[in-house]
């Protein structure tokens, strides 16, 4: 249904190309191909459509001359084209002199004798102006450089136009949905949503008027089952509304019953439109009109229709809907419960029926209402408690944080007790939102010592504020005091993630009623699955089986979330960096939409790794930073420890061993047991790199056997890599050579191509220093092939850099102009390439080891080199350049 562009370039959507389009811009195209018509129904996005047209235009040299029949400038009547045709053929004449050509940044000249003229809302002209204009456009366009793209309603109704070719909008995909409803910040909880998308059938003028107008409603109207009311389309729906007053009473009546039920009620109703015409219900038989399909098919006209409904009227046909056959239960239930005044105990109970359904279906927010809607109508206080707690904890776990807001604040107000499953909900969008995670394990651990029911809500709430804290100690803590609980298998899944010391039988059979567990589909289960998830490394058997049981969980608000930041860090992994980057991007800018700090700083964080693995130093370090600033302002180590993970491997892969190792050292040490970090790449081989090169044997030997005491004898595939490229890093044990080779056949290059890469290169380092310069090319080859295909450029000319250091190409040679190095810089390069640190070139030239390590950052760049090993090169091709 729109049009967007990419690039310079207008593109059509998802379902077919831009091929007649480019054709008809391009200089050698022919008279047909230059007289487009782009039809689509209103709301449809002609207009947006053409602005790109425009814009793409323009970018080719185009001359444009945008004519409107309706609220433009000119305006055009029947009787008069003149100040259009005065425009147009201004254009020509423009483009056809000497000095109405400009020229592009080549000095080419453009824009001679190209224009394209835009056509919006053809249809709205009386038919003898529409003839008129034809004939005009027709002949206009047998000039080779004129386009002509006319916007109408619909090309069968516009005579003469039959023959022309043809651009059809089609409706917006769920990607383009999704991307609208982000930009326009359009925030409804997942239910409402729904309703908008089938409301809207992809229509962005519905989208957009009804989103936004539902977003400005109270958290509480946007939450109710079914909305009160429609929001006005606004001017754009002027020719609905000539639709709609035009229909008889009965006709009006039908299409509105029509509406509710394709609109409210989801396609599981199985209730076809047609069905509602002349249907018998227990109120009395709904009216009949064969048209009422029909007309409410196109989204403006209904979506204009609903809105002008009162909220009586809408509710009166909504319970006509629920009485229909063939309306789920749940529904017909739900449609009642919203003209139930209370103390309604026999609807209360078909509510809390109906949860576990919503659940199984995949709709938690309907689960949310429905408790709620009891709660509302139930006459027990103490029931009414537990049911908003629970409803409470389900909105936290999907991600509808107002909702806890809203009932944490009734709660304050009131002064009642704080049930443990409202406890679990507060204290986990707390620490979600403001990354306060100590202060939230002193309320839970509270709770856990009274509680006598919801020991699964806590408990997971517990486990995540470990996993954001990132602290061991706390894990320790967490898994004895959960040791004697009557806990969900999904819970001891995660404990498995934490402490593998389960035997094989043990751990099999867990798995199998972890399974059978996440058959209900609640979403505190996906959400401690996703912390398992995060917990495992990435070729670790049990993550697929991970992954099997969260397939199983919704996709939406929260529950969605996480599955992006799963999607984020495989893609990683598998050494897809620009689509890790794309979406942890969109990762920040919705946590940040959330107000959750501790998802943003987390985002942060992986994105420093990716951005560092890159070698994109900038981003990178601000990225860092930002994530670092954060952490320390909150106390979150698992964040301080990533970001500072990705200074590190940036410092590493342009050669700084000694800030690399500085800040290694300084880094807080690991209290108990060894939980490998999923989001890699392991931060040993960078330890045992940085020890090896600053020859600290000792200090890298000792995170060595820390490592492997930690990690046990459970090792998976990527962590196998790891170890053993570090143990021949470090020269421990009688082969090296052999235990590189052992290293390289443990992972294939398409499960850790990152981290492959780095033990060839490492391998390559040891064999070009100990005298086999052409086994290391060949390994140095790889790895630079391997960095290359990652988008690692900073690794990449590392490796091409050590490459020709081993012989095998060419020195450098970089003209002291390209190079436009100071005198200062000279002497630091000439020293370093001297093999001197940074401390005794300070001590040399009188500067600070921070100033020297801020020439040489400069340096490498500036000779095409990413270590202290291609200098002495770099120098010399100066040398012979100059």
């Amino acid at each position: 249904m729109t049009i967007s562009i990419a690039g310079t370039r207008p593109t059509h959507g998802d379902d077919h190309d831009d091929d007649l389009l480019r054709r008809a811009v391009h200089p050698s195209s022919t008279a047909d191909d230059r007289f487009l018509i782009l039809e689509g129904a209103v709301g449809t996005g002609k207009t947006h459509a053409l602005a790109g047209i425009a814009a793409a235009a323009r970018a080719d040299g185009h001359r444009v001359v945008r004519l409107r029949s309706s609220g433009g400038d000119p305006v055009i009547s029947a009787s008069s084209f003149e100040p259009w045709i005065a425009l147009v053929q201004g254009a020509a004449e423009r483009s056809q002199s000497p000095a109405g050509r400009t020229a592009d940044d080549t000095g080419r000249a453009v824009g001679s004798g190209r224009h394209v003229v835009l056509v919006d809302d053809f249809h709205t002209l009386a038919e003898v102006a529409r003839t008129q204009l034809h004939t005009m456009l027709a002949g206009m366009v047998r000039d080779p450089g004129t386009v002509c793209v006319v916007a109408v309603d619909d090309r069968e109704t516009v005579p003469g136009w039959d023959g022309l070719r043809s651009v059809p909008l089609r409706p917006l995909g769920p990607a383009a949905i999704d991307d609208l409803l982000r930009r326009d910040r359009v925030d409804l909880p997942a239910a409402r949503t729904a309703v908008l998308r089938r409301l809207a059938a992809g229509n962005p003028l519905v989208l957009r008027a009804v989103g936004q107008g539902w977003s400005a409603e109270s958290r509480t109207s946007r939450s109710a089952p079914f909305p009160a009311l429609y929001p006005p389309l606004g001017p754009a729906a002027e020719q609905a509304a000539r639709v709609v007053d035009g229909l008889a009473h009965a006709e009006r009546e039908a299409a509105l019953l029509a509406s509710i039920a394709s609109v409210e009620f989801p396609p599981d109703a199985e209730l076809e439109v047609s069905t509602l015409d002349g249907t018998s219900t227990a109120e009395g038989r709904l009216p009949a009109s064969p048209g009422a399909g029909a007309i409410v098919r196109d989204p403006v006209v209904r979506a204009h229709l609903l809105s002008t409904a009162s909220g009586t009227e809408l509710r009166r046909v909504r319970a006509l809907v629920a009485a229909t056959a063939g309306v789920p239960e749940r529904l017909r239930v739900l449609a009642l419960a919203t003209t139930s005044p209370g103390d309604d105990d026999r609807l209360a109970g078909r509510l809390v029926a109906l949860v576990e359904e919503s659940f199984r279906l995949r709709r938690p927010d309907e689960a949310v209402t429905a408790l709620f809607e009891a709660a509302r109508l139930t006459s027990s206080d103490d029931r009414r408690s537990r049911l908003r707690a629970r409803a409470t904890a389900v909105a936290a776990f999907i991600g509808d944080f107002a909702v806890v807001d809203t009932e944490g604040d009734r709660l304050a107000g009131t002064g009642a007790e704080q049930l443990p499953a409202m406890t679990a909900a507060i204290e986990f969008v707390r620490a979600v939102r403001s990354g306060e995670v100590r202060d939230c394990r002193r309320a839970v651990l509270a709770a856990l010592d009274t509680a006598d029911h919801d020991d699964d809500l806590l408990v997971t709430t517990l486990f995540v504020l470990c996993f954001l804290r990132g602290d061991h100690s706390w894990w320790d803590d967490a898994l004895s005091l959960a040791a004697d609980r009557d806990l969900d298998p999904v819970l001891r899944l995660v404990e498995d993630c934490v402490d593998d010391s389960r035997s094989e039988h043990e751990r099999a059979a867990l798995y199998r009623d972890a399974r059978a567990s996440t058959a209900d589909a609640q979403p505190w289960k996906a959400v401690a699955l996703h912390v398992a998830w995060s917990l495992l490394d990435a070729t670790d058997p049990r993550r697929d089986l991970v992954d099997a049981m969260l397939g199983r969980a919704g996709g939406t608000g929260l529950l969605g979330y996480f599955r992006s930041c799963r999607d984020a860090v495989a893609a990683f992994q598998a050494g897809r960096l620009r689509a890790a980057s794309a979406v942890l991007t969109r990762l920040h800018e919705t946590a940040d939409r959330w107000g959750a700090s501790t998802f943003v700083a987390l985002a942060d964080a992986l994105h420093a790794v990716v951005h560092a693995v890159q070698g994109e130093a900038e981003q990178a370090v601000e990225k860092a930073e930002d994530a670092t600033r954060w952490a320390r302002q909150h106390g979150a180590p698992l964040v301080a420890r990533t970001a500072d993970h990705a200074r590190t491997s940036l410092d590493v892969a342009m050669g700084r061993f000694e800030e690399a190792h500085a800040r290694s050292v300084t880094r807080p040490p690991v209290e108990s047991r060894w939980v490998a970090d999923g989001y890699g790449p392991v931060e040993l081989l960078d330890a045992a790199e940085c020890a090896a090169r600053l020859r600290l044997h000792d200090h890298g030997i000792a995170l060595l056997e820390t490592a492997e005491q930690r990690i046990g004898s459970r090792v998976s595939p990527r962590q196998a890599l790891v170890l053993r490229a570090a143990r021949a890093v470090l020269d421990v044990g009688n082969d090296v050579r052999a235990a590189f080779e052992e290293a390289l056949a443990t992972v294939d290059v398409d499960t850790a191509p990152y981290e492959v890469a780095r033990v060839r290169f490492a391998y390559g380092d040891w064999l070009r220093r100990n005298m086999h310069p052409l086994d290391a090319r060949t390994q140095f080859r790889l790895a630079a092939s391997v960095f290359e295909g990652l988008g690692a450029e900073q690794w990449r000319r590392r490796a091409q850099s050590e490459l020709r250091v081993a012989g095998g190409a060419c020195a450098p040679t970089v003209s002291i102009e390209s190079a436009d190095l100071s005198e200062q810089e000279r002497r630091v390069a000439s020293l370093a390439a001297a093999g001197l640190t940074n401390k005794q070139i300070a001590n040399q030239l009188f500067l600070s080891p921070r100033t020297v390590s801020g020439h040489l950052y400069r340096l490498f760049p500036k000779l095409g080199v990413t270590t202290r090993a291609g200098l002495r090169d770099a120098l010399l091709g100066l040398e012979r350049a100059g």
